[in-house]
């Protein structure tokens, strides 16, 4: 009987991975190479997880699936809350095998909390509480305890303890192998999925370290990836189907774009004018000193303050939300939030407090990418903006979750923030690499196809024709394989959603505190 398994290995890019291939530094990968193809895989717009890998289990673009960042926003309150498998708009992946009788294995799939409730098992990934139930079936989560089972770092990076960080990104990937290898071995499926986030991780901020004299962190990581991914590649059939695949590429940046402060230079936002209270500086105060304790030390402290009280604070201080609170919102005609270039048009018909008529979104739109076009480097001259497209171009829908404006920095130079700053250009203040357009695709299967460059919305499609599904008429992406290929005529209806409250204010403030801590916030 076939089966698939999909290795998923967020931020890895051939760019390094090539290098260390024609060193034999990666035997496993470059085994598997060898018995199928390899391409690039082209991200979606932007180039970011959360957007990335909904559109590789979904098989269409972020327009359709509603998911662009670790967060999304009310327009009706303003308020941002993070992201969750609920927030997903299109079928995914498991949904449609599921629906067909064939089962599957999920093990750390990124900003997928709560867990779906998938036949056989699923266990969420970045993003998700650790103190709530992440895994399903709920028994399944005694099994991770007794594990050690954990999603995410036990801190966050800072300089100087670059080789500290670098440990605790082997030890997790270390326990999360363990646990993936081992329910492979001992569950019912058909398709197993698993995701390992170290490398962009490691990438993001060791770039440029030695681990040791002459040995980079990267390139060691990489072949410390190669190592893990073994025993599943030994423990597939020769009739399986094996992918492994990024989301996004990696590469060097240059510095950091603050698009907030940009578009308030320019005149389209306006932030309030106001001094917080003697009390709210106190608070920060403790908020800030807290922030640099352990996550295990900081929900300990929160054991013992009465619940309510730490869920106003955390209310009343959430950085999300505060960067909402900031803007007069009355006043202003187009903002950013989240990661990447996105930008917002501030319409009547959208947001409760827009003051953009309909009639003129057209042209406020034109104006704002004419300016991001002619934008140059404020002390070199040179263009700092890469591609600019409209929801329609890049999305071919027009929903409300959309944003108006899509782009990039040129050559992906540049990080691009939604946060205020003194300058909207700046140097990097903590990554040294960020994401790029293109990740890895490598198929091993009957009936591979050979291609310049593939989708990441290619894979749903290809693994639904290796077990003879129908691909639905809707989906953006296509079969990457020489089988018989059914369609179905089914179309994509974008139901319009008012975002869900899931997570209590603490489970929050967790997952505010893991992605700070990562850098995502």
């Amino acid at each position: 009987m076939t089966r698939c398994i999909v290795i998923g290995l967020d931020a890895a890019s051939w760019d390094i991975i090539k290098p260390l291939i024609k060193r034999d530094k990666l035997p496993n990968i470059t085994k598997i190479i060898k018995d199928g193809i390899s391409a690039p895989l082209k991200s979606t717009h932007p180039p970011i997880t959360p957007a990335a890998w909904n559109s590789m289990i979904t098989g269409v673009n972020p327009g359709k699936h509603g998911i662009f960042d670790f967060f999304e926003q009310d327009p009706e309150t303003y308020s941002i809350r993070p992201v969750s498998s609920l927030s997903l708009r299109a079928k995914t992946l498991w949904e449609i095998l599921n629906e067909n009788g064939f089962k599957v294995g999920i093990v750390n799939f990124p900003v997928s909390y709560p867990p779906p409730k998938v036949e056989s098992f699923f266990i969420s990934g970045l993003s998700s509480p650790e103190q709530g139930t992440y895994a399903h079936p709920a028994k399944l989560m005694k099994y991770l305890k007794k594990k050690n089972y954990r999603i995410h770092p036990r801190f966050s990076y800072k300089k100087g303890l670059e080789r500290e960080y670098f440990e605790e990104i082997k030890e997790l990937t270390d326990i999360q192998s363990k646990v993936a290898f081992e329910l492979m071995k001992r569950e019912d499926w058909d398709v197993f999925f698993v995701v390992f986030m170290g490398l962009d991780w490691i990438q993001h901020y060791l770039w440029d370290y030695e681990i040791s004299p002459g040995i980079s962190a990267v390139e060691r990581f990489y072949e410390y990836i190669d190592e893990k991914i073994g025993p599943f590649l030994e423990n597939v059939s020769s009739g399986d189907y094996v992918f492994i695949v990024s989301d996004h590429g990696m590469k060097e940046i240059k510095g950091e774009i603050h698009i907030n402060t940009l578009l308030e230079n320019w005149g389209y936002l306006k932030r309030k004018d106001y001094n917080r209270s003697i009390k709210n500086k106190i608070v920060n105060t403790i908020l800030d000193t807290g922030r640099k304790l352990p996550f295990d030390w900081k929900m300990s402290i929160k054991k013992v303050i009465h619940s309510s009280y730490m869920d106003t604070i955390l209310s009343s201080q959430n950085p999300l939300n505060e960067f909402h609170n900031q803007i007069n919102w009355k006043d202003t005609k187009a903002f950013s939030y989240g990661f990447m270039g996105r930008v917002y048009i501030h319409t009547e018909n959208k947001y409760s407090f827009g003051i953009i008529k309909p009639e003129d979104y057209g042209a406020m739109r034109e104006e704002i990418i004419s300016r991001l076009k002619e934008l140059k480097h404020p002390e070199t001259g040179e263009n700092v903006i890469g591609r600019i497209f409209t929801k329609e171009e890049v999305y071919d829908v027009d929903s409300n979750s959309c944003p108006d404006i899509i782009f990039n920095s040129l050559g992906f130079n540049y990080m691009i923030y939604n946060d205020f700053d003194l300058t909207w250009i700046g140097p990097s203040k903590g990554r040294k690499a960020d994401h790029s357009e293109e990740g890895i695709l490598i198929l091993k299967g009957y009936g591979t196809n050979v291609a310049k460059i593939y989708k990441i919305e290619d894979i749903t499609p290809t693994i639904l024709s290796i077990f003879g599904i129908d691909v639905p008429e809707y989906m953006d992406g296509k079969c990457l394989l020489r089988i018989n290929i059914k369609k179905s005529d089914e179309h994509f209806n974008i139901p319009e959603r008012k975002s869900k409250a899931i997570y209590s204010k603490r489970e929050e403030e967790e997952i505010k505190k893991r992605l700070e801590g990562l850098g995502y916030l």
